[in-house]
């Protein structure tokens, strides 16, 4: 961070913020970490939104300051980016997302079944070739041509 940067989340540190929003990496900068004398900021929620895209070693950061977590995401979708190809065969392309589904898969995942994107006659595809028909176009899209 430049020196500006600094200052102004130094500033906003010592008000009684309610929310930081921040890169899962950005979570371990120095002054996060060294807030409070070193003791670093602490936080009630932890929400890591694209989570089955975020690789697991960064998401750690972020998680190991909250009390709850909630992750965010879709599994059925785009994989984390690993360039190294032995570093995915060892295990990073792998996310904590993945992980979590696999050992305790409907208890720990909730499918948003509405989407607002999308034209309909794409979300019918997307629906039936990776969702089981489940998802829906809100009545907004309907309208799209």
């Amino acid at each position: 961070l430049g020196a500006r940067e600094r200052r102004v989340l130094a500033s906003l540190l010592q008000s009684e913020v309610n929310l930081v929003a921040t890169t899962c990496v950005g979570a371990a900068a120095k002054c996060l970490l060294n807030h409070r004398g070193g003791g670093g900021l602490s936080f009630d929620l932890c929400v890591i939104d694209e989570a089955a895209m975020a690789l697991e070693a960064s998401c750690w950061l972020p998680i190991l300051k909250a009390r709850r977590l909630v992750l965010a995401g879709d599994h059925q979708q785009l994989p984390p980016t690993v360039k190294s190809e032995e570093a995915a065969r060892r295990g990073l392309g792998r996310t904590l997302f993945e992980r979590l589904l696999e050992r305790h898969q409907s208890s720990v995942c909730r499918m948003l079944s509405v989407q607002y994107r999308m034209h309909e006659t794409i979300s019918q595809w997307a629906s039936q070739a990776m969702y089981g028909g489940k998802l829906q176009a809100h009545e907004t899209v309907l309208l799209l041509k």
